[in-house]
């Protein structure tokens, strides 16, 4: 009877990020009653004490900025932007207590990442803008999918995937065909959603991955081999690429726009200036479009938290991360498992990524970073066992 509870409890968090758009019908059901409801459980589960101390850090930030909707220039604003944050606490603590008690839980919601960006670009399939879209004067967008949103899926799908692959010990070349299905699909979403960020960090991103599944523990010769055929094939794809896609889109047109003329600069320094003027409560919660010249936010977690809940919220959420890279390299020192030196890249990628975008906001964007926390914490415990048998083996 656990045995199933888990395994619906697994199958509801790895369809859910894929229901908002699909079946739209079943995602309030899904938001405010089945998955308060497994947060409960766990939380009940887990007698109160939160098993990882980067989702401590993260509760500790939600309730100050829930303190700080106190000084609130606009209440309804913060109301909106806490509900959204306690979305984030909502999915999070499902996800992470499936996942650190068991592998099957991660590859499953794993693949459930890998499903919302599936689910996103069927629906605007479905939708007709893809077919409609003139990539040489617009970029895709939609009331329900904004254009980056792809950018951030793709992300994940990308290191969804490669720990898929590393759990199920994947033979390389049953892997090949959907990492060239990711470049191919990548390339395609950075034409389409004309996002800058695509090509400057997920593509890199995209390239460690392939790294860490084929050549860490090769010898040097088949790295040459393969970096030889990589290079090969990077220059094909990228010929074909800019000839027949980027040349004249408006994709190459926003990539020769200078950064100081680029609307995100503006946001940014207007969430600095907010922040430096309202340093301990900042202005509230979901209140930076206020002060923002376009009406916009930051765009930026670490200032939009800043200037929306002052320098201690901005301190709980580097605190979340480095606690989480921190661990992390503790743990590969401890047990020389690779994958925890892939995770402390991811997330590296992740922090540098949040630059670009708020995503402690967003549901599916925040419940990643806790996905790999329960992994990491599954995966820790899962080898010091091993370390242990084999050290009592030795004896």
């Amino acid at each position: 009877m656990k045995q199933l509870g888990s395994a619906i409890a697994i199958l509801i968090i790895t369809l859910a990020p894929s229901v908002r758009l699909i079946f739209p019908e079943a995602n309030t059901l899904l938001l405010f009653g089945l998955l308060p409801v497994m947060m409960a459980y766990y939380i009940f589960k887990s007698r109160f004490r939160l098993g990882n101390q980067s989702l401590l850090y993260y509760t500790i930030m939600i309730a100050w900025m829930a303190v700080t909707t106190l000084t609130s220039v606009d209440m309804g604003n913060s109301i909106k932007e806490m509900q959204a944050v306690a979305g984030g606490l909502i999915g999070s603590i499902p996800i992470y207590y499936l996942c650190a008690n068991g592998k099957r839980g991660v590859n499953w919601i794993m693949f459930g990442y890998i499903l919302l960006l599936a689910s996103t670009i069927y629906y605007l399939h479905r939708e007709g803008l893809l077919i409609s879209l003139d990539i040489d004067t617009e970029r895709l967008e939609d009331d329900m999918v904004n254009a980056n949103d792809l950018a951030y899926f793709a992300f994940y799908t990308i290191a969804a995937w490669c720990i898929i692959c590393y759990n199920l010990r994947l033979k390389w070349y049953l892997s090949i065909p959907f990492n060239l299905l990711i470049l191919a699909t990548v390339l395609i979403l950075s034409v389409i959603t004309a996002s800058r960020q695509i090509l400057i960090f997920v593509l890199p991103f995209f390239v460690y991955s392939l790294y860490f599944q084929y050549l860490q523990k090769s010898s040097w010769f088949a790295k040459i081999s393969f970096l030889a055929i990589f290079v090969a094939v990077a220059y094909l794809a990228t010929s074909i690429y800019t000839e027949n896609f980027y040349e004249g889109s408006f994709l190459e047109k926003r990539m020769e726009i200078d950064i100081e003329d680029d609307t995100r600069s503006a946001l940014l320094e207007d969430a600095f200036i907010t922040g430096i003027k309202h340093p301990i409560f900042g202005v509230g919660p979901g209140n930076m479009v206020l002060y923002s010249n376009d009406g916009h936010f930051s765009h930026n977690s670490f200032l939009e938290l800043f200037a929306t809940s002052g320098i201690f919220g901005t301190i709980l959420f580097v605190m979340m991360i480095w606690s989480f890279l921190r661990t992390q390299i503790q743990r590969y020192r401890t047990t020389r498992n690779k994958m925890f030196q892939y995770l402390t890249i991811t997330i590296f990628f992740w922090a540098v990524y949040n630059n670009l975008y708020v995503f402690y906001s967003g549901i599916w964007l925040i419940a990643f970073f806790f996905l790999l926390c329960g992994y990491s914490d599954m995966l820790y415990r899962s080898e010091m066992k091993r370390l242990s048998v084999t050290n009592d083996y030795i004896e």
